[in-house]
Order: C-alpha cells, then structure tokens, then sequence
C-alpha cells in the first residue's frame, strides 16, 4: 500500500509529536514516564497521535471514541490488529508486545481521557 502526501505529512506531525512528548516526559517526569506512556509513544504514537490525537489511525484520547470500546476490545485491537479495506490499516502487535505491554498502553490511552469517560467505559464492564 502506499502513503500518499497527505498521509506521509500526518505521519512526519505525529512522530515530531512525539518526539516532543517523549522528550517533555523525559525531563518532567510526565504522562508518558511510565511503561504504558513509552510503549504507547515507541509503537502507537506515530499513526494515533503523541497526545492521542489521531493522525493516520483514529483518536484514542479525549476527543476519540475509545471509551466506547471494553478493556477486551481494545486488547484485542491492540493485539490482533484491525483491517478495514479501502482504509490504512492497523497491525497486530500479537509476538511484538506483551500482555502486560498491552495491559499499560490500555492504561495510558484512558489516561488521556476525561473522568466522564472513564465513567462512560468502566459503565461498559458493568461496575
């Protein structure tokens, strides 16, 4: 598949994005100084955003709707991968990261959102 323009320019923003987020969470000791927050930047930042903003791949922060998804569904994105014909694709990162690399990048993406969708999601599991 190839990137057009468009898609190379989102992919160029996302990766200085995170660079820069990862730079501030070095010297600060931010949000992303944690095993989610360098997993999420080192694999997840360049197509979703350093803040989850979305670039290539959909918003996963606080304008996203990720919270509309379970902690199982997102593990399974995450894992698995999703494939949608016609539209940039997401990998698997089935063998390239593990159940606990998945369970902190869950942990950082809702970490971008705001308590009312955290609510909304934990609502989803039933508690």
């Amino acid at each position: 598949m190839s990137i057009n323009l468009l898609q190379r320019s989102a992919l160029l923003l996302a990766g200085v994005t995170a660079g820069l987020a990862l730079g501030c969470g070095q010297a600060g000791g931010g949000p992303y100084d944690s095993p989610g927050g360098r997993t999420y930047l080192k694999n997840c930042a360049t197509c979703h955003g350093g803040n989850g903003q979305g670039a290539i791949g959909p918003a996963l922060g606080a304008t996203g709707q990720a919270q509309r998804r379970s902690d199982a569904d997102l593990a399974a994105f995450i894992t698995e991968g999703i494939r949608n014909p016609g539209k940039p694709e997401m990998p698997g990162w089935r063998g390239r990261m593990t159940d606990q690399e998945v369970a902190d990048v869950i942990g950082f993406i809702k970490s971008l959102w705001t308590g009312q969708q955290r609510a909304e999601q934990q609502a989803l599991a039933g508690g």
